[in-house]
């Protein structure tokens, strides 16, 4: 940084210029950095079926624990059909993300999976390099706060301007922290639900029943149906061999009748 004292009498203003050219270097190997180190935030969302509930609490919690994860935000319901709803946040290492799916998977019929990626490479280096033109700064001004010829303003302004600088550097490194542990930890919302009996289908016990002689009536109509249509099939084979076999049954009558003994007065 430089410090030059204004033009006007009787008060001097200090000017700071960061020095870019000791940034450039860092900078400049941002790109080789990306290209071997990408950083991913991973995140996604499950919706299972499970036959219970509290069963598959339980192998949840194993599958957690053998996974090196951690579940947070845990949140049971019941609804006024007994069936039971878990929702919960498990927090994974984004290296096992994979094998904590396929284990989820195995857990029941899974209905909702989504997962995104984020790829934050970018920005995490260009603010890797915004902390540390900032950090360059910072001892500039610190070695500036200890030059005799330094004036009481002056030494005013220098503290200020490092205040500040600090309150930036804090900002950027909260970021890189919170992108840290976003990166390493993949988030996975989980619902589990059982499934829901017919009355909960249906809109209830007297819906259960109504819809169950819906179903007996068109059951009917269908009966009804397929044997109208098989009749409707089967009337030319019936009417071809009508005429052949009334012919035979009349030619046995006649030779029946002939045979018979006349009868006697």
């Amino acid at each position: 940084a430089s410090l030059a004292p204004a033009s006007g009498v009787g008060e001097s203003k200090i000017s700071y210029v960061a020095d870019r050219s000791q940034a450039e270097p860092a900078a400049a190997n941002q790109p080789e950095q990306q290209k071997g180190d990408r950083k991913l935030i991973r995140n996604g969302e499950m919706t299972l079926e499970v036959k219970n509930v509290e069963a598959a609490l339980i192998s949840l919690g194993q599958i957690v624990r053998s996974i090196g994860g951690q579940a947070t935000n845990q949140l049971e319901r019941q609804n006024e059909y007994g069936v039971r709803t878990a929702s919960i946040t498990w927090m994974v290492p984004a290296g096992r993300l994979d094998a904590a799916i396929a284990a989820l998977r195995a857990l029941g019929k899974p209905q909702v999976l989504s997962f995104r990626t984020e790829d934050v490479t970018t920005r995490y280096f260009d603010v890797k390099v915004r902390i540390d033109t900032q950090q360059k700064l910072e001892r500039q001004l610190v070695d500036l706060l200890k030059r005799p010829t330094n004036k009481l303003s002056d030494l005013l302004e220098i503290e200020r301007e490092v205040a500040r600088g600090r309150e930036e550097i804090d900002k950027l490194e909260g970021h890189i922290r919170l992108w840290d542990s976003q990166i390493a930890m993949s988030s996975v919302e989980i619902t589990l639900t059982e499934p829901a009996p017919i009355a909960a289908r249906t809109g209830g016990p007297l819906q259960t029943l109504l819809a169950s002689f819906g179903v007996a009536g068109e059951n009917f109509v269908l009966t009804v149906a397929a044997l109208v249509a098989m009749s409707g099939s089967l009337l030319p084979i019936v009417l071809l061999l009508a005429g052949p076999a009334w012919l035979v049954a009349r030619a046995w009558r006649r030779n029946r009748a002939a045979g018979a003994p006349a009868p006697q007065e």
